[in-house]
């Protein structure tokens, strides 16, 4: 029997604690929380934020080192995926030929592959990826991941 009633006053008061709990919640004001339109004006899925000019220190151009014309530029190929999209150095990749194909063709000494998840999926990404690891293993291709 004291259980019962021990019982009964525990559900009693979980019971009032609830309801009392159950009141509306007033805003100060009816100004928006946030403007969506604006955040998404401004917003850049997968995009990096630029950065200032003051972010960036004062570094003077060594005069000692000339500039060589014969020495090839670093290249830098950067591959995208969004959703199953892949666009491979700024272009909507089509698959005229195979991807492993494009990235023997492209791949030289000096350049190296950026693979970036833009939103991909897994299975894209995951994908490519192993074409990456399979042509470094093979033929030496340099890539990196972010």
């Amino acid at each position: 029997m004291m259980k019962k009633r021990l019982l009964f006053v525990i559900m009693l008061l979980s019971s009032v604690l609830i309801l009392s709990a159950w009141g509306e919640v007033e805003l100060l004001d009816d100004g928006k929380l946030i403007d969506l339109d604006k955040a998404i004006e401004f917003s850049m899925p997968g995009a990096d934020i630029p950065h200032s000019q003051s972010d960036v220190p004062d570094v003077p151009d060594d005069p000692g080192e000339p500039d060589r014309p014969d020495t090839p530029q670093n290249r830098v190929i950067v591959i995208s995926i969004r959703g199953t999209t892949i666009t491979y150095d700024g272009s909507v990749f089509k698959g005229n030929v195979t991807f492993e194909q494009l990235l023997r063709r492209d791949n030289g000494e000096n350049v190296r592959f950026e693979l970036v998840d833009d939103f991909a999926e897994a299975h894209v990404y995951k994908g490519i990826l192993k074409i990456l690891k399979k042509l470094h293993e093979e033929i030496g291709l340099e890539y990196s991941c972010r």
